[in-house]
């Protein structure tokens, strides 16, 4: 709501100056620079009136036109002074063609070059103070720059960049209970038992060839380990 109200009141205040900016245009084609300097304080105050009769006259007849503009401007966030500057040159042209064709018959004629440029001048004026108080101000829903589209977009997880292992490649390791680890290490310093040395001291059992292979069927399987041997025992004669 105050955004609303801020920019109706730049708006009102831009509408103004333009309507003064015109009617000191429209004075000054009418007055030359060098009467002004000639002339005392009761001229000049003559020449402000004509300045308000003047801008009076330009705001009735360019309210709505100026206020359609500006409604345009401020839904589309149009800034530009060619938009201010053509609107204000259209308002004039058609102010300038609305006192030609009201003109009465015998009565001598304003369509001429100076009076063409004193409107033209009139209407590229006021778009331009209008422009400069209040159009490149024009308000906009959503702000958005040119460089806005170069770059990347914000990033709102917390994901590994790409070409790095994430977390959730890492191998996952089970739960060790502390009984279990406890365990651990206790087998880790005890020594072996002697059935676990004995294990450990055998030669591993080497394979038993195929059948076929050259071998003889009838030699018994090697099983890697030396058979052991009773000696007989000794006998004397009487």
């Amino acid at each position: 709501m105050v955004g609303f109200l801020g920019g109706l009141l730049r708006v009102v205040i831009g509408f103004v100056l333009l309507c003064l900016a015109a009617g000191a245009v429209q004075v000054l084609f009418a007055v030359t620079p060098t009467e002004l300097a000639d002339a005392g304080w009761e001229y000049w105050n003559q020449c402000g009136v004509w300045v308000l009769e003047s801008a009076t006259i330009f705001a009735v007849f360019a309210l709505p036109f100026a206020a359609v503009s500006a409604l345009i401007s401020e839904w589309f966030g149009i800034r530009s002074f060619a938009y201010h500057g053509f609107v204000g040159i259209a308002i004039a042209i058609a102010d300038f063609g609305l006192i030609t064709t009201g003109e009465a018959d015998g009565v001598p004629t304003i369509v001429n070059s100076y009076a063409m440029a004193a409107f033209l001048t009139t209407g590229l004026v006021a778009g331009f103070t209008y422009w400069l108080f209040a159009g490149r101000f024009a308000y906009r829903s959503i702000e958005v720059d040119d460089d806005a589209y170069d770059m990347p977009p914000p990033r709102t997880d917390r994901s590994v960049p790409s070409g790095s292992a994430s977390p959730s490649d890492a191998p996952k390791r089970s739960p060790v209970s502390p009984q279990s680890a406890a365990d651990e290490r206790a087998r880790g310093s005890r020594p072996p038992s002697s059935g676990e040395a004995k294990a450990s001291s055998q030669p591993p059992s080497i394979p038993r060839s195929p059948a076929g292979s050259g071998s003889s069927s009838s030699s018994p399987p090697s099983t890697g380990t030396v058979p052991s041997t009773k000696p007989k025992p000794k006998t004397f004669d009487a």
